[in-house]
């Protein structure tokens, strides 16, 4: 497909503002790809060289091995990006805006004070000290429990712990107002009442227990905050 230089021009800057056309944006891809097999980058870059840059923008290109990116850039607004890559018989443009950089999320202080105490115990051996107070025993019950569950699931918690810190760990789940985490740990535990080890509860009722490692997903306790607002500084 043959496109004139102000067709081409045309439709990169209604690309940038947002007003091209599905068939439009199509027509440049095909025409840039058509040019990129026969020139090479050389060719798009040429191009885009031959437009004024206040109708088109300010080019720089850089490259790594067989891609090839064109950015151009204006005083207001994301810039405009042509990647290339040619090699072989293999090649491809992709003509779009650069995508706005998300602002960088605010740590939140509780999950921050509960994480840094959670983290602490890590480094330690044996994990769990005897001498933690009553907050610090508490990220670590909770810690342990969360981490197990998402890695692999109550029965993973069950059958890595062998149910040590069982009872604290529901005290401590009433406690800090996780209801819902608490119900379904008591039903994973009363899954294994019949069984011979948590091991082998968690063979016979791997279904029972999958259902609610997707209640505890669904749920969405914030565990570490409600932790931290109970019994850290934050």
């Amino acid at each position: 497909m043959s496109l004139s230089p102000d067709d081409c021009l045309r439709t990169l800057n209604a690309i940038w503002s947002g007003t091209a056309s599905l068939d439009e944006q199509a027509a440049l891809d095909f025409f840039l790809l058509d040019l990129l097999q026969k020139e090479g980058p050389e060719g798009v870059g040429d191009l885009l060289r031959s437009f004024p840059d206040e109708s088109l923008g300010t080019l720089e290109t850089s490259s790594s091995g067989a891609d090839v990116r064109f950015t151009i850039a204006r005083d207001k607004g994301p810039p405009l990006l042509i990647d290339t890559y040619v090699q072989d018989d293999l090649a491809f443009v992709n003509v779009a805006v650069e995508a706005p950089a998300t602002p960088p999320v605010e740590a939140d202080p509780k999950h921050t004070a509960f994480y840094t105490v959670w983290e602490s115990f890590l480094e330690t051996e044996p994990p769990a000290p005897d001498h933690a107070d009553e907050g610090e025993r508490a990220v670590f019950l909770i810690g342990l429990l969360e981490s197990e569950v998402m890695n692999g699931g109550f029965g993973q918690y069950l059958t890595n712990t062998d149910g040590a810190h069982l009872e604290d760990t529901l005290a401590c789940l009433k406690k800090v107002g996780a209801s819902k985490t608490r119900d379904l740990l008591v039903a994973a535990v009363e899954l294994a009442d019949e069984a011979d080890s948590f091991v082998a509860a968690w063979d016979d009722h791997s279904e029972d227990y999958a259902r609610l490692d997707d209640e505890f997903h669904e749920a969405g306790e914030d565990l570490a905050g409600l932790t931290a607002e109970r019994f850290l500084k934050w």
